[in-house]
């Protein structure tokens, strides 16, 4: 344990452990930018998957860096080294789980992900796409986690193991794009800066043209390799943002005005934000908001995003 110089004291614990089970770990990270430890916690602690809360970037040796935020799953193996580097003003949060390699190796081959070097390191891939479904999923597990509203560990351990599942179905290979290398790492810088500024920007009135300005790009170039490297558009990937900031808002702010929050999110009416959201989760907001109070309600609600 290491000790602070100034006061003698451990410095605080980076992670809140939420649950313990046979070869299941959940728990929540968080570590502002200015502890010192944020740029290195040290090695990944398990083979672990991650749900980020605030925008951050990551990076692998020998791999790209990822913008991790709402919209995806973070990947480690066991004893896997990185470094973080500030994104929002914060720092880093996420919700975490940590599962034994046997779990993991067994969830690769009924998903037929499996490959050569899976015992030493099960996952071959830095993140992947995070669903609707289970986005939801998460966050239903991790209010009933703080809530201690589960009714067993048996369910606890099932939803974790259908957050495994469902992240490993939605991961590669994904279509190889023909480009030299050095030129594959110059888009995926523009894609990443572009990441990076959308989750601290995404409640502003932002433009194409502004948002190339900013990345030094034509907005003609930024839009192509943005969809190239992405599959989704520019605006499509801030809407995505502004309506799982609106989930998180709707489940840990229940009593904060609709109407106010649709302008917080910058919706340009509290009618496009209820229409998007409505179009997107299958209901209205404030109908979200009532089935979210019970765990029925949000079980509900995974289901149908699934």
């Amino acid at each position: 344990m290491k000790v602070s110089r100034n006061t003698g004291e451990a410095p605080p614990a980076l992670d809140r452990i939420l649950f313990q089970g046979s070869g299941i770990t959940i728990g929540l990270f968080d570590c502002p930018r200015c502890d010192r430890r944020f740029k290195n916690s040290g090695p990944a602690q398990g083979n672990l998957i991650v749900f980020p809360r605030c925008p951050v970037r990551i990076h692998q040796r020998a791999r790209h860096e990822v913008v991790a935020n709402r919209l995806v799953t973070m990947l480690y193996n066991r004893n896997q080294t990185y470094e973080r580097r500030p994104v929002s003003a914060y720092g880093d949060q996420s919700f975490w789980l940590r599962f034994d390699k046997r779990i993991v190796l067994e969830a690769l081959i009924a998903q037929r992900r499996h490959h050569r070097k899976m015992e030493s390191a099960p996952f071959i891939w830095t993140h992947g796409i995070c669903s609707t479904g289970n986005y939801l999923l998460q966050r239903q597990l991790a209010l009933q986690l703080l809530n201690q509203s589960y009714s067993s560990a048996l369910g606890v351990s099932e939803i974790a193991l259908a957050l495994l599942d469902n992240t490993i179905a939605g991961l590669g290979p994904t279509a190889a794009i023909r480009t030299r290398p050095a030129t594959r790492r110059r888009h995926r810088r523009l894609v990443n800066r572009c990441q990076e500024l959308l989750s601290i920007e995404y409640v502003r009135n932002v433009t194409l043209d502004s948002i190339a300005g900013h990345l030094a790009a034509t907005p003609f170039h930024l839009a192509r390799v943005f969809a190239r490297y992405t599959g989704t558009t520019i605006h499509q990937h801030l809407i995505q943002l502004r309506l799982r900031a609106a989930v998180d808002r709707l489940i840990d702010q229940p009593h904060h005005p609709l109407t106010s929050l649709a302008s917080s999110l910058g919706f340009a009416t509290p009618s496009h934000f209820a229409s998007s959201f409505r179009r997107h989760f299958g209901l209205p907001p404030r109908q979200f908001r009532n089935e979210c109070q019970s765990a029925e309600g949000l079980r509900k609600l995974i289901v149908n995003k699934q």
